[in-house]
């Protein structure tokens, strides 16, 4: 089973992706980060990912429509929101263009295990992974 979680984001904090990773990889599931769209999508090509955590400001493209075409090329994907504040109007257009969730940084790294868990769990429990 494929149980890979990509994170893109062009400002990632090593000190949190490093216990990120580790918590992740001792509950069974492998981190893998980029820092663009296109890394990404090279990414997405060569590996099985069902996870997806991306900022909403890329240097290449808008988080919201990275979701849209991550959506047209496999509509199981579970993809995240990631930015630095919290707002109504945000979480309204990040739902409606296809994001499972919003997360603020500094990532709540125990919200983004349980996360991933309720991903997976889904995804097995449709047969997807």
């Amino acid at each position: 089973m494929s149980r890979k979680i990509l994170i893109i984001d062009p400002l990632l904090d090593d000190k949190i992706i490093s216990s990120l990773s580790e918590k992740l990889e001792h509950n069974g599931f492998q981190l893998l980060t980029v820092k663009d769209a296109v890394s990404a999508y090279k990414l997405i090509e060569n590996e099985k990912i069902f996870f997806i955590i991306t900022a909403l400001e890329l240097s290449d493209i808008k988080g919201t429509e990275l979701c849209n075409q991550l959506r047209e090329f496999n509509p199981f994907y579970w993809i995240c929101a990631l930015t630095n504040k919290k707002s109504i109007f945000q979480i309204t257009e990040c739902l409606q263009c296809g994001f499972d969730d919003y997360l603020t940084k500094p990532l709540d790294i125990d919200l983004v295990l349980k996360l991933t868990k309720e991903a997976f769990d889904r995804l097995t429990r449709w047969g997807i992974v």
